[in-house]
């Protein structure tokens, strides 16, 4: 468990390095950032965005609307009976829009890594 910890801690900041090294090329040179902490979360966005395709950029802009949206659920009365319709709602199509990215994403690397070995 330990070492599997390890192996998360390390690339998690080789992941958060290789972000932060876009957002500190904006710097003035010689001086240190001195950001708010939505000023940081805002420069890691707009890097994590530049380095997806721009078909991945639609399909998390869709994902997060979708995420914003109302959910599904549908009432209607008919006489004195309440008819209920629950449909999977937009925040359920917002997770597999975000899980299909995901997937996209760890298969580019998986390939990345196999030609980088040969």
């Amino acid at each position: 468990m330990n070492q599997l910890m390890s192996q998360f801690k390390q690339d998690a900041r080789t992941g958060f390095q290789l972000y932060r090294r876009d957002f500190d090329a904006t710097a003035p040179a010689g001086q240190r950032r001195t950001d708010t902490w939505f000023q940081t979360i805002q420069e890691m966005v707009w890097a994590i965005l530049g380095k997806l395709t721009p078909a991945r950029r639609v399909l998390l802009l869709i994902a997060v609307v979708f995420l914003l949206m109302p959910s599904g659920d549908m009432r209607f009365h008919v006489g004195d009976r309440l008819v209920e319709f629950h449909a999977p709602g937009f925040q359920f199509w917002s997770g597999v829009l975000l899980f299909a990215l995901l997937m996209l994403e760890v298969a580019d690397r998986v390939v990345m890594k196999r030609d980088l070995e040969i």
